[in-house]
């Protein structure tokens, strides 16, 4: 026993692990180490991206409000007095008959913030799944009215189904919204452009 005892002997701990385990240890520990800055500064700059892009996104979405309608005047979806979509919506809602005045300014109200909201959304998504963006935004817009004149609008009671539709009324919807997708995709890319290379030149 005591010969086999005296065989035994504990192996040194190699001092360059030591250190590898103690500095990993660190890392992962203390709230001012390399490491965390590290992930902090990755995340922030996600951060920075989304603020940047929603933003980016909106002031597109302006620009693509005044192009839609800008291509409406030009050459109108509706020339027989129907009643646009959120016109009918503010209606519904109030239970009776809107002056023309006031379906005018539901109307635009409803234009506005969905064009700059969902700018926004388009403008953040943009960063992180550059594939929405092709086209150049002529795909985003499209897939706008796919989703909205083309389904849930008339799901809801706000417009005629697809098929029933008036082709000028159909035309005009596929070329206004590929306008908006256009400009909403050129100012986004505009501002982002510049937004990085300001970035890159203030971390240099």
């Amino acid at each position: 026993m005591c010969e086999a005892a005296g065989r035994y002997r504990p192996r040194p701990l190699n001092a360059v692990k030591l250190l590898l385990r103690v500095r990993a240890t660190l890392d992962h520990t203390l709230p001012g180490s390399a490491h965390q800055n590290q992930n902090m500064e990755i995340l922030n700059h996600g951060r920075r991206l989304v603020a940047f892009g929603l933003l980016a996104g909106a002031l597109g979405g302006v620009a693509g409000g005044v192009s839609k309608l800008v291509g409406e005047l030009i050459y109108p979806p509706r020339t027989q007095g129907q009643k646009p979509p959120p016109a009918i919506l503010a209606e519904k809602v109030a239970g009776h008959s809107l002056s023309k005045p006031l379906q005018t300014l539901a109307t635009q109200a409803f234009h506005w913030t969905f064009s700059v909201g969902i700018g926004a959304v388009y403008g953040a998504a943009a960063e992180f799944a550059p594939i929405v963006t092709a086209g150049y935004g002529i795909v985003f817009g499209e897939v706008v009215l796919l989703s909205t004149h083309e389904s849930i609008l008339p799901l809801l009671g706000l417009n005629e189904p697809p098929l029933q539709q008036p082709a000028r009324e159909q035309k005009s919807e596929i070329l206004t919204h590929a306008m908006y997708g256009m400009s909403v995709e050129a100012v986004r890319r505009l501002l982002m452009r510049r937004w990085k290379r300001r970035s890159a030149i203030a971390a240099s």
